[in-house]
């Protein structure tokens, strides 16, 4: 290689290494700071089980998406260039094989999707689709083969923090009911040009004054709360500077103020298995610094004890109930429809409802309990019939009317249940005025604990058994909401109260990987991730104190605490292009062997 030659690939290196910073502070600073009120179809609309308008409105997903998916095309091409020219990448390294596994499996699971359609788009709410899983491989890789330098860290830290502050300031706000996010002066700024006259309200913050800043749900500040907190400590830790220690605590306080607020338990629960390493990672370097030590222990005490005088133990009470199941009576065992029967399991026995003939408002029927004749008896308000027996005293039946036809109703527990004739078949009415089928899913575990986590236990037992119907591809990205059994009526009842909830997220990584793309790409996710924690655990652990590297130990907390986090959330758009990035510095930091000391500028 001549001298020519050696100049313009170090100018094309040096430029090459400049767009990957960019990119990297873009997704790990801007893209959760992005919203904008943008009208996309509706593609739910044939399913029985879901009502909606033709068009919707997305405030926080599709703009990050679209983000995200212009920076991983722009980091595949940056990748081709790089191993054009530089071969940076090689099929001996088990990070570019556990990526492009991950890659591959989920461009085969596309296009055997139970949906195209929401495997191109994404699922409304989310638009976490194929391309987006793609683009996070594409930034990881990216990153990764990045040789990450002290003055490029500074920069991204830099654009981390402030991204920090700007998130907690606006759910301070958003927690005394104050929106900065969408009101009469930003709409303007933050309204697409496709919305045209119509018109979109924003009020779920004020209403219910909860914290989501702009990432979409209060799960979500819990679930980036866990991620970015442990990098927060980890800099004020290793940071030499007064000023800037004081600066990363007053942070510090900020974000554990709006983890708290969110009420988002899985958040909680993954900072708080964190510390305990925090603290075996850092031991030499607390010992040292014992101020900051305190110091972080006194803010965690202060706002913790702060917040929960001020709204009598709220967060006590949440995180009784993440492991404690509010246990459900499971009133009612089953329900079913057996030609002109309707057939009602309770825990004390069957009530079998015969229908012997309809016409119009008048139903005839007949009532056994436990195969045995019994008389209904009318109100004497004249609008219910009921039973004069203890164990059906929560029961009542009347005729209701809807859209022209009238429907038998079975009331239990003050809920109502429709039947109607559709077509001469008896059938049930959801509450959406559709005729639908009563479904039974396969289950597995949480039998009496469907409540678990808010009602997770139902959730997950309805989900596992889909991975085992389709382990190698899965069902196709963002799918999750049509492949499970909304159909459910009586689980969603025992775990909601109500039969009326969509489920349309696993709440749950892992499940969510596996039902997306199938177990290969899950186990190529975790095993990437578990290299990661291998990795930089490893090398926080062996390192002295003169060799320590705030960015190993930070990722590995990081990652780790995203990690615990994820057993109650799912990946979102909000979030994830952080975590990829966080994950590809990680793999960097520990490949390039940083021999001193990386503090961080604020």
């Amino acid at each position: 290689m001549n001298k020519l030659e050696q100049i313009r690939n170090k100018k094309l290196s040096t430029q090459l290494s400049l767009i990957t910073t960019i990119i990297a502070i873009i997704g790990l600073a801007i893209v959760p700071l992005l919203v904008r009120v943008t009208p996309v179809d509706n593609l739910l609309l044939s399913y029985n089980w879901y009502a909606g308008s033709e068009i919707l409105f997305d405030m926080y997903s599709i703009f990050k998406s679209q983000v995200i998916l212009c920076l991983g095309i722009i980091s595949l091409l940056v990748i081709v260039v790089r191993q054009v020219k530089f071969k940076t990448y090689t099929l001996k390294d088990p990070v570019i094989v556990l990526i492009l596994i991950f890659s591959v499996v989920t461009i085969l699971s596309h296009f055997f999707s139970v949906s195209i359609a929401l495997s191109n788009r994404g699922m409304n709410g989310r638009f976490e689709n194929t391309w987006i899983w793609l683009a996070y491989a594409s930034i990881l890789t990216l990153v990764y083969g990045e040789e990450w330098t002290i003055e490029k860290l500074n920069k991204l830290v830099l654009g981390f923090v402030i991204s920090n502050l700007i998130l907690s300031i606006v759910g301070i706000l958003q927690y005394f009911g104050i929106d900065p996010v969408f009101n009469d002066i930003t709409k303007p700024f933050i309204t697409s040009f496709k919305m045209g006259n119509l018109n979109y309200v924003a009020d779920y913050t004020i209403n219910y004054k909860v914290i989501v800043q702009t990432l979409y749900h209060y799960n979500y500040v819990g679930f980036y709360s866990a991620l970015s907190i442990p990098m927060i400590m980890s800099f004020a830790l290793y940071d030499k500077k007064i000023y800037h220690r004081l600066g990363y605590l007053i942070l510090l306080a900020l974000m554990f103020f709006n983890l708290l607020g969110s009420s988002a338990r899985g958040g909680l629960v993954g900072v708080t298995a964190t510390i305990p390493l925090f603290i075996i990672l850092n031991r030499q370097l607390l010992f040292k610094n014992l101020k900051i030590f305190f110091a972080l222990i006194l803010i965690t005490v202060v706002v913790f004890i702060g917040f929960e005088a001020y709204t009598d133990g709220f967060i006590t009470s949440r995180l009784k109930n993440i492991f404690i199941s509010v246990e459900a009576p499971n009133l009612l065992k089953s329900l079913s429809i057996i030609d002109d029967s309707i057939n009602i399991e309770f825990d004390h026995g069957i009530l079998q409802i015969d229908v012997i003939s309809v016409s119009n408002d008048v139903w005839q029927t007949s009532y056994y309990y436990n195969d045995i004749l019994i008389q209904p008896i009318l109100h004497e308000s004249n609008t219910y019939n009921y039973f004069n027996v203890e164990s059906l005293k929560d029961i009542k039946f009347y005729i209701s009317e809807y859209q022209n036809l009238y429907l038998f109703t079975v009331e239990m527990f003050n809920q109502g249940w429709y039947f109607g004739y559709d077509e001469k078949t008896l059938k049930y009415v959801n509450a959406l005025g559709k005729f639908d089928a009563i479904v039974t899913p396969d289950t597995f575990g949480f039998d009496g604990r469907e409540r678990l986590g808010s009602a997770r236990g139902y959730i997950w037992s309805r989900s596992i058994p889909l991975i085992m119907k389709k382990p190698i591809l899965g069902y196709g990205v963002d799918t999750f909401a049509v492949v499970f059994p909304q159909q459910d009526y009586i689980g969603k009842y025992n775990a909601y109260d109500t039969p009326n909830m969509i489920v349309d997220k696993a709440h749950n990584i892992y499940i969510q990987i596996a039902i997306n793309s199938g177990i290969i790409a899950l186990s190529a996710y975790t095993s990437l991730v578990g290299l990661a924690l291998f990795k930089t655990g490893r090398n926080a652990l062996s390192s002295d104190l003169k060799n320590q590297n705030v960015w190993i130990s930070a990722t590995f907390l990081s990652v780790f605490s995203y990690s615990i986090a994820a057993i109650f959330n799912d990946s979102t758009v909000q979030i994830s292009s952080v975590f990829w990035i966080i994950l590809g510095i990680a793999f960097s930091v520990v490949k390039f062997k940083y021999s001193k000391t990386i503090e961080p500028k604020s």
